[in-house]
């Protein structure tokens, strides 16, 4: 099979003609008044090439400018399976990256991009979601986390560009955005113990398929409940389902910890409900955070809006660059969160 070329970009014409990028950008686009050598020259080095201007990128930028030019549109798909029991709508709202989804969508009309929203149930949808969003001009893609789901066959990944966030693959095939899920549990864990506490309980759960965030936050635990004085103090985890409310709550009565550190303010919920006082009886902190509780609820906040602002500052970088399909060597962007205190964590 001949090579696939690749697009000559700005770059390759600068070269060519002995130009700068800017004075080739302005050329092209008429923008500025230049010799007509100048003008030549770059238009016969562009003839020569085969050069093809990148209309989305020229969008892009139209509309970070403040111009009439349309924004850039991109297919944001959200992974949602049916759950049995639960309506996809509480699911969706429950589900780890629906903060992020919010953030991407309040960030990403200030950058010039237009977001076409779509959730998938299985992979097997994908090829026929991704033609439709081809034929409506979409070129770069957005995918949120979609655990123990294999890719089908088939799917010309070349005509995207793609950045995935939160995927929680160990092999991500793409570009991707993610919290840095072991370094969030150590740093909460000696934000607890640096305050007085010692018998330290995390309510970390599993999602229903096991992914690589799951197995993060255990070895984070893990690692520091090993570097306890008193080994004695290294309660086992909650590892149940993030709604098993009776589940957390057994594992509570039976370990007692003086500090909860929870996977979502869902066991803050459970706690008060089951008629516990916060922190009187037990101290709380919560990995993720919810705007509603701010002050109230000890959270690490930030971190979603993080992850939607990176992931678009990526794609941003990927159209610019004519980079698509699955990349030789993808990278993964790791984002931290700030802890922020609240009233269910005072100091001892």
């Amino acid at each position: 099979m001949p090579e696939k070329q690749t697009a000559v970009t700005l770059k390759d014409l600068a070269s060519a003609t002995g130009f700068s990028t800017m004075t080739v950008s302005y050329v092209l686009r008429g923008e500025r008044n230049f010799p007509q050598r100048t003008k030549e020259k770059v238009f016969a080095a562009a003839r020569r090439l085969g050069y093809r201007p990148n209309l989305h990128a020229v969008s892009l930028a139209g509309a970070r400018t403040g111009s009439k030019t349309m924004e850039f549109p991109l297919g944001l798909l959200i992974w949602t399976p049916e759950q049995k029991g639960t309506s996809r709508a509480k699911y969706k709202e429950a589900f780890p990256n629906a903060l992020i989804t919010r953030a991407l969508g309040l960030n990403a009309r200030e950058m010039g991009f237009h977001l076409y929203e779509h959730e998938f149930r299985s992979s097997e949808e994908l090829p026929r979601l991704l033609k439709s969003l081809f034929f409506k001009g979409v070129r770069g893609l957005l995918i949120g986390s979609i655990p123990g789901v294999k890719w089908p066959s088939g799917i010309d990944w070349g005509r995207f560009s793609v950045v995935t966030f939160d995927q929680m693959d160990s092999h991500p095939l793409f570009h991707s955005v993610g919290k840095d899920v072991f370094s969030m549990v150590m740093n909460t864990c000696d934000e607890v113990a640096a305050r007085g506490y010692r018998r330290i309980g995390a309510a970390l759960c599993r999602h229903q398929f096991r992914i690589l965030e799951d197995d993060s936050r255990e070895g984070a635990l893990l690692r520091f409940q090993t570097s306890l004085a008193k080994r004695s103090h290294a309660i086992p985890p909650f590892l149940g389902e993030h709604n098993d409310e009776s589940g957390f709550l057994e594992w509570f009565r039976q370990h007692r910890p003086d500090a909860v550190i929870a996977f979502s303010v869902f066991q803050y919920y459970a706690l008060k409900s089951a008629g516990y006082s916060i922190p009187g009886d037990v101290a709380f902190v919560s990995l993720l955070n919810d705007p509603e509780t701010d002050g109230e609820v000890a959270s690490l906040s930030g971190s979603d809006c993080l992850v939607a602002k990176t992931a678009l500052h990526l794609m941003d970088s990927l159209i610019r660059h004519h980079q698509v399909g699955m990349p030789e060597f993808p990278e993964t962007v790791l984002v931290q969160p700030k802890f922020q205190p609240g009233r269910t964590l005072p100091g001892c």
